[in-house]
């Protein structure tokens, strides 16, 4: 499984939403409005699945000063 990923708004470090998925489930989900407490800022950060990513577990501890998409929704195969 790998881990959907939101950039926070203020720190612009990489968010853990809590949500797991694979690569095809995650191409195939529908646009929503998410809402996810960010453990970087305290805040509620509101996101959809065109503005996430997917990470591999090896996210964690190698949160940079910037993040980004790893893999796009809707470019996976």
């Amino acid at each position: 499984m790998l881990s959907v990923m939101i950039c926070c708004a203020v720190t612009r470090q990489p968010v853990y939403t809590g949500i797991e998925t694979d690569e095809l489930s995650f191409a195939n989900m529908p646009e929503v409005l998410c809402r996810t407490s960010c453990s970087t800022c305290g805040r509620t950060h509101s996101w959809t699945n065109r503005t996430a990513w997917l990470a591999d577990g090896g996210w964690l501890g190698k949160a940079g000063p910037v993040c980004g998409p790893k893999i796009p929704l809707k470019q996976v195969a």
